[in-house]
């Protein structure tokens, strides 16, 4: 049964009844009178320049803490020096926009409470704060720095006890110190690095280091001679010149875990990168930023409250990066609430945001909120209220944190089973993380929401694991939909029962066996991304989760698509020492072990019911029709690929050991080895990758790639191969897969162990094969 009472997520309900009231506030009254016409005080506008805005204690900025974070990447940080560069160059003034903001009384002093424009102000902060460092470094430019550092903090005016000290901009809390350690009192004085805590398939692609090395290239070749400039920047040492010596020598840098930091600290990167790229060009950054606070203009748009400032807000289009459907509706979500309550929401939406990522922590209101993802979601029920929908939305988020973070040691410190159940939760979180699909997310949090069994936890993100990789090699968006809204459904059916869930989720017979056969895939690694390869060996090797740095890894062929002429993978026959005894035996152990597995089933249900109409419980291949003989056909086909493809060797005996001997010499043995159709055959299967963690010079070596498999063995021992990947990569370094220099039987072998290993553990047949 059900742990929780049902709630709805109804945003669109709480927001009709609001337009519902607005309306009403303004129509006729009950006797028939027309009620007041609404105030037009409500806004006030002015132009001015950067220089009125940052100059004296007039303008005090803070950033609500309900305002979203820093979002501007590189791509909106050089558009705008671009522009105000060209501005700078044609001698024209510059129109920023508008910033739109609202405060909370009129006396001096009051802060102005942003509410569209931090992206710009907080680029443009970092401007002057790098004017600052760099005036710092400079022999006759102390004067200008002092004056740019009164434009960055305000001083305390002692004739005023109530006017304290305070800087120009203030951010979100959590974020304040961050800005001011990197570009108020210094400018990037250290190195980062995006901290393995943020680094997922959303975040990988965020390299500011290269964004910032394309930027300084784009100018390099677009800048223009400013007449008059003179060579002033070429003898100054700044924090540019600095940040890009650091990216030239390399290393990690400090991590940061915080997605709002690491996007401050890049757009800071690029920022620095771009003017010292422009100074070297000839710029003269004391002129340019003389004419960049004098001729740029903003309108300050003053709302007479908080409430008319959202509204503004929302029919206002700026520059930059377009707002996610949560970044509207989250003031007003925000507004709604009481206003002793709003402060607390505000800071756990924070903190959530920052530690999930933006791109999660939108994609809960995304599937719960606006309900735009999965219709079925329609089907909850329940209250209205909008502090019910941000705490259940929160809630969500918190459980999501905790698969990310993957920290089960409460659980663990319970003692019992708990252990036990903390260590199957770990490897379930551990490897559902590595999914590059989230489809998996909403039923998994609403499955947490609803059970507070962890042992189904563990159960549920094993299945929801396992539907998302068969759902990958597919390659079916329909039925991927389908698949995931059929356990969906199951899922929000009340009363709940979780067992049921766990059903609808598993794979059936029929697509148990579709997916063993798309693993064995003549095609796999031509088809499938490397994440999903990595996904898979990692899956059926016994490896040490806390040494894996998943960026690393590597998949890469035994046996090379190409090899060279005279390479030893284009022979087709190997004479090589004889086996003792010992190892003959050892050897036919192995070979019938890999047959008694893996390749039973597939023969047994491709061949021995009579090829392609006799069971019940046959597959489809990756292009075929959802039809039941296409399905049947496709099992029959793959089987007889590889029987082929492994006859010659299955006919000479164990290892592949040809049994003509009348031309090898006393104490020899012939093998056979690798001709071009079993070396197309193999190529791309499950038997012929390993999977490595180099690191340092290991990752850009290529020369092994193509090699004999002697100089490859040298290459994963250097990558300790046999420590973090012991079965299938280390197989081949203890000689489990390299007695026969890895010939084909060896391959077909290594094959069916590893098929044979994930079947093991996605326990695909709970009552065995």
């Amino acid at each position: 049964m059900s742990r929780k009472p049902n709630k709805v997520l109804a945003f669109r309900e709480w927001d009709s009844k609001r337009h519902a009231s607005t309306t009403s506030n303004s129509s006729s009254t009950s006797n028939g009178t027309t009620s007041k016409a609404p105030r037009r005080d409500f806004l006030e506008a002015r132009q001015i320049s950067l220089y009125e805005l940052f100059d004296g204690s007039q303008y005090q900025l803070d950033v609500p803490e309900y305002q979203r974070p820093y979002a501007w990447r590189a791509k909106q940080v050089q558009e705008l020096l671009a522009d105000l560069h060209a501005a700078y160059l044609s001698g024209q003034e510059y129109f920023l926009g508008n910033i739109v903001t609202t405060r909370q009384g009129s006396a001096a002093g009051e802060p102005y409470w942003i509410i569209d424009g931090q992206q710009r102000l907080t680029t443009l902060v970092m401007l002057l704060g790098y004017l600052r460092a760099w005036a710092a470094e400079q022999q006759d430019l102390g004067s200008l720095a002092e004056r740019v550092e009164r434009m960055l903090h305000i001083p305390a005016d002692p004739l005023n006890p109530a006017a304290k000290a305070r800087y120009r901009l203030l951010l979100r809390s959590s974020d304040q110190q961050f800005f001011v350690d990197n570009f108020i009192t210094s400018y990037l004085p250290t190195r980062y690095s995006l901290s393995t805590q943020l680094d997922s398939p959303a975040n990988s692609a965020s390299n500011y280091h290269e964004a910032a090395a394309a930027a300084a290239g784009a100018i390099a070749q677009q800048q223009q001679q400013t007449a008059g400039a003179g060579g002033s920047a070429a003898v100054a040492v700044h924090a540019g010149s600095q940040q890009q010596q650091q990216q030239q020598q390399g290393g990690q840098g400090v991590p940061l875990s915080n997605e709002t930091w690491w996007r401050l600290y890049g757009a800071g990167d690029v920022l620095a990168c771009y003017l010292a790229s422009a100074m070297q060009q000839g710029l003269n950054l004391q002129d340019f930023m003389h004419h960049v606070l004098r001729n740029c203009m903003v309108v300050l748009m003053i709302a007479r409250d908080e409430g008319t400032s959202f509204k503004i807000f929302s029919t206002l289009n700026g520059r930059g990066v377009d707002l996610a459907v949560v970044d509207k509706l989250k003031p007003e979500l925000l507004q709604a609430l009481p206003a002793p309550k709003r402060q607390s929401f505000a800071d756990r939406w924070s903190v959530l945001e920052a530690a999930l990522g933006r791109p999660s922590f939108h994609a809960l209101f995304d599937h719960y909120i606006t309900q735009q993802r999965h219709d079925v979601l329609q089907q909850l029920t329940g209250r209205s209220d909008v502090e019910v929908v941000l705490s259940m939305v929160l809630e969500y988020g918190q459980q999501l944190l905790q698969i990310r973070a993957n920290d089960w040691s409460a659980l663990e410190a319970e003692g019992g089973t708990a252990p036990a159940i903390a260590a199957e939760l770990s490897e379930a979180c551990f490897f559902i993380n590595l999914l590059a699909d989230d489809a998996w997310q909403p039923w998994a949090l609403e499955f947490f929401y609803q059970s507070a069994d962890d042992a189904k936890r563990a159960a549920f993100l094993r299945g929801a694991e396992l539907l998302s990789l068969f759902c990958e090699l597919k390659q079916d968006e329909g039925f991927k939909r389908e698949r995931w809204l059929a356990a969906g459904s199951q899922l929000l059916q009340r009363p709940f029962y979780s067992d049921q869930v766990l059903s609808a989720l598993a794979l059936s017979p029929d697509e148990a066996d579709e997916f063993v056969v798309l693993l064995g895939s003549r095609e796999l690694a031509a088809a499938a991304d490397e994440r999903l390869l990595t996904h898979l060996l990692l899956r059926a090797d016994s490896i040490n989760r806390k040494a894996l740095h998943w960026r690393r890894l590597k998949v890469e062929r035994i046996v090379p698509t190409q090899p060279p002429k005279g390479s030893q993978w284009r022979r087709q026959k190997l004479l090589l020492p004889a086996l003792s005894d010992d190892e003959a035996a050892a050897a036919a152990a192995a070979s019938s072990s890999s047959h008694s597995t893996y390749h039973s089933l597939i023969y047994q249900r491709g061949k021995g019911s009579g090829g392609s109409g006799g069971s019940s419980r046959r597959s489809r291949s990756r292009t075929s029709s959802t039809s039941s003989s296409a399905a049947s056909s496709s099992l029959a086909v793959s089987s007889g690929d590889e029987a082929s493809a492994g006859s010659n060797a299955d006919t000479h005996g164990a290892a592949g050991t040809s049994s003509s001997s009348s031309n090898v010499p006393p104490g020899m043995r012939e093998v056979l080895y690798w001709h071009e159709m079993t070396r197309s055959h193999w190529v791309n299967r499950l038997g012929n990758l390993v999977l490595l963690q180099p690191s340092g010079q290991q990752s850009a070596a290529t020369a092994h790639l193509s090699a004999d498999l002697a100089t490859k063995l040298q290459h994963y021992s250097a990558c300790a191969a046999d420590e973090h990947f012991p079965e299938f990569t280390g197989g081949l370094l203890s000689g489990r897969y390299s007695r026969d220099m890895f010939c084909p039987e060896e391959c077909r072998q290594r094959h069916g162990d590893i098929i044979t290993r994930l079947i093991e553990v996605f326990r695909l047949y709970p009552g065995g094969l």
